[in-house]
């Protein structure tokens, strides 16, 4: 993508999006599974994940984890994260956030010029 953000924190909120969704959703739970990725006019990130079930019990505690799994993860790279369920009820989405932000560069050994 032509996001300028941190890829590598965007490959890990998409794999812990798509990760809960497999434990949380796929055992009990047929459908269709979309992943979205928009990058906005102000150079942020979303990436949306929508499933076929429109529960998510314990999103608000979930969301505010601080562990290292799961949304923990999102939420300590700062992605802002939410929960939506249309009218219909047949789906939800929940959405990360991402500002870009400086990459840190990768520290590589010298190597002599040739």
């Amino acid at each position: 993508m032509s996001w300028r953000g941190d890829q590598d924190d965007a490959v890990v909120v998409v794999h812990m999006l798509v990760e809960n969704v497999l434990k949380h959703v796929a055992p009990h739970c047929e459908g269709i599974v979309e992943l979205g990725l928009t990058v906005t006019e102000d150079e942020e990130l979303l990436v949306d994940v929508t499933d076929p079930d429109p529960t998510f019990d314990g999103f608000s505690q979930a969301a505010a984890a601080q562990s290292i799994t799961g949304l923990g993860t999102v939420r300590a790279l700062d992605g802002e994260i939410t929960l939506s369920i249309p009218e219909d009820a047949k789906t939800k989405t929940v959405r990360v956030r991402l500002e870009p932000k400086p990459v840190s560069p990768l520290l590589l050994p010298a190597r002599p010029l040739r």
